[in-house]
């Protein structure tokens, strides 16, 4: 799996009040790390700080309905609850990718 669409719990609220909760996510790659990392240096940040958690989220969402370009300020304005959503969604992915993976490098095919 390449791809994964979840419902956030708030999601983002824009200025007209309209809260956009459908979110998809890639799986992070590392020009995705070093992207959300050089974002947290510019910011005054460390790749260990919530800011790097949140630029590399924005990285990885490929479509977020009613948003054209996200940004890491997006993922700020999120409340706590749906940026751990969208971590553990990464995460998850990045596993079942991970697995795939091995199961196509496993001699018999099967992992």
């Amino acid at each position: 799996m390449s791809a994964k669409t979840i419902q956030l719990t708030r999601g983002f609220v824009d200025s007209n009040g309209d809260a956009h909760k459908n979110v998809t996510l890639r799986v992070p790659k590392m020009r995705d790390e070093a992207a959300a990392e050089l974002a947290a240096t510019r910011a005054g940040f460390g790749s260990q700080s919530s800011y790097f958690s949140c630029a590399m989220i924005a990285q990885c969402i490929s479509q977020w309905d009613g948003i054209a370009s996200v940004t890491v300020d997006h993922i700020l304005d999120l409340y706590r609850t749906d940026v751990l959503m969208l971590q553990n969604a990464l995460a998850a992915l990045e596993a079942e990718d991970i697995e795939v993976q091995a199961s196509k490098n496993s001699p018999s095919g099967e992992p």
